[in-house]
């Protein structure tokens, strides 16, 4: 008897569209998760990596360039550009992409951020092309 409850329930699951497990949910640009991930990531790179001197303390004008959520990919992605305003004074551009679906055992979100000038191994490509849209 037992094993027909089982069964019953794994055809369920199973039977489900795909879609009902995906987690599709992408934050704003400008959402406070979203930059203090960019922040926390960026501090931890400064002291772990760079060493030079300075950290990014906000991030202004979040805008989206590009939302695609649809095509062969099943991964959402969310592009974003915004000012990052360093601990230093300074400020330039900051490129970062959002993907849904790609946290912790593919559920909830990431980030991935880039500052073009200060991109030295070129990790995204010159001038960040890999994280634009």
């Amino acid at each position: 008897m037992m094993r027909w409850v089982f069964g019953a329930i794994a055809l369920l699951f199973l039977s489900a569209p795909a879609s009902a497990w995906t987690n599709n949910y992408l934050p704003s640009c400008g959402n406070g998760d979203v930059i203090a991930r960019i922040k926390e990531r960026a501090a931890w790179a400064e002291h772990h990596t760079w060493h030079r001197g300075w950290i990014i303390h906000s991030v202004s004008q979040p805008r989206e360039t590009a939302l695609k959520n649809y095509g062969p990919s099943r991964i959402d992605r969310r592009y974003c550009i915004g000012t990052a305003n360093l601990t230093n004074g300074r400020r330039m551009q900051i490129a970062y992409l959002l993907e849904a679906g790609m946290g912790f055992a593919g559920l909830g979100w990431r980030v991935e951020f880039c500052m073009p000038p200060e991109d030295p191994w070129r990790v995204y490509d010159a001038w960040c092309k890999a994280i634009r849209p």
